[in-house]
């Protein structure tokens, strides 16, 4: 069975931890983020994780589909955020990362970067197979302001709970968020 590494192992990995660091990053109880951090989260790195799951589906979405866009009024609309959420999505990744990558946050350097590495972990787990689907729900979300669909995505989490044998991103449950 293939070991999948989690988005707290491959934030860390980019800070340029150690492997030590990792390791304990991997093993610690995770605290999990507010709704709003989670939010935040997602609104940042949307422009980029939607490239990302395009890419990856290419080769089997029409070339009209939503996710094969690399430009326009959809992505511009999440772009438009990027900004406005960088400070929850910071508090995310400091608690899913832990302190030692809060100096790395703090540099206006690095914010661009932390959205175009977190972008392939999100779309490596993608099947072909699932990418009309996962247009259908992007189509269904364009619609919405990028801050609804964000919350919407958000309580989805909270809902799978723990249904799911682990969340990439540990959202806080509804009665504690």
């Amino acid at each position: 069975m293939t070991k999948r590494i989690g988005l707290t192992a491959a934030i860390a990995l980019c800070a340029g931890m150690s492997a030590t660091g990792v390791q304990a990053a991997e093993t610690a109880a995770k605290p999990c983020v507010t709704p709003q951090e989670a939010s935040g989260l997602i609104l940042f790195i949307a422009p980029e994780a939607f490239k990302a799951v395009g890419d990856v589906c290419a080769t089997t979405l029409p070339a009209g589909a939503l996710l094969r866009q690399t430009s326009g009024a959809f992505i511009e609309k999440y772009r438009a955020e990027t900004d406005a959420a960088w400070p929850m999505a910071k508090a995310a990744l400091v608690k899913i990362s832990g302190d030692d990558i809060k100096p790395a946050l703090e540099s206006d350097a690095f914010k661009p970067m932390m959205a175009t590495m977190m972008a392939p972990i999100i779309a490596k787990d993608i099947k072909p197979k699932d990418c009309a689907q996962i247009d259908r729900i992007a189509t269904l979300l364009a619609p919405l302001p990028p801050r609804n669909a964000a919350e919407l995505v958000v309580t989805l989490i909270q809902l799978a709970g723990d249904k799911k044998e682990s969340s990439k991103l540990p959202v806080c449950p509804a009665d504690k968020g």
